[in-house]
């Protein structure tokens, strides 16, 4: 890695050392660092995906405003959408240090901004395709029911604010959650059992 910005500013000491930390965990979950473009990870799945870990900064959000690596994708054509979305929860859960841009996650035409990700919001069957429900029956008892409830904290969301956590990653165990719980589950210790597993039934790695 180095301290200066994908345009060759440079990166003050602090932030160069919170980007040095984000790069042990990256690296211990098997990205590496591209050598031609320093500061860039990228890991590439048994599928043919490639996932990428990017601290260089953009013109948007500069390094030293937000050094988390932004996190984005790059996947074969055969990849449905609603599997492309699990998978993106997927490695958000089991790295929290990464972020969406803006786009992604908050512009209609953004992978995340909403739709399915093979999972019904209402019973939780994996119906492995697009669209948010499982039959029509769910769809019409989420329309009645009209919010969820964050199953730790009580509160009812609207549409979209939920968020899928993962208990278990074996054994596919979820629950509902709001985002502010969610980021609490994987940046705080507050709620250790919430904590997810991974397939050997041990925390996954931060």
């Amino acid at each position: 890695m180095k301290p200066v910005d994908k345009f060759g500013n440079p990166i003050y000491l602090k932030i160069y050392e919170k980007m040095l930390g984000f790069g042990r965990v990256l690296t211990k979950n098997g990205y590496v660092e591209s050598i031609k473009k320093p500061n860039l990870f990228y890991r590439r799945a048994e599928d043919g995906t490639v996932y990428f870990a990017d601290m260089r900064g953009t013109d948007m959000v500069p390094i030293w405003e937000d050094p988390s690596p932004l996190f984005y994708w790059k996947f074969p054509e055969h990849v449905p959408q609603w599997k492309q979305r699990r998978l993106i929860r997927r490695e958000l859960e089991e790295l929290p240090i990464l972020r969406l841009s803006f786009y992604e996650e908050s512009e209609p035409d953004g992978l995340m901004f909403e739709g399915g990700d093979g999972y019904c919001l209402v019973c939780g069957k994996d119906f492995q395709d697009e669209g948010e429900f499982c039959s029509t029956l769910c769809k019409e008892a989420f329309a009645d029911l009209g919010k969820d409830v964050c199953r730790v904290c009580g509160k009812l969301m609207d549409y979209g604010e939920a968020i899928r956590h993962h208990l278990e990653y074996a054994d596919e165990k979820s629950i509902i959650v709001c985002r502010s719980c969610h980021s609490k589950i994987h940046r705080g210790s507050k709620l250790p059992k919430l904590k997810p597993l991974d397939s050997r039934g041990k925390e996954c790695l931060k």
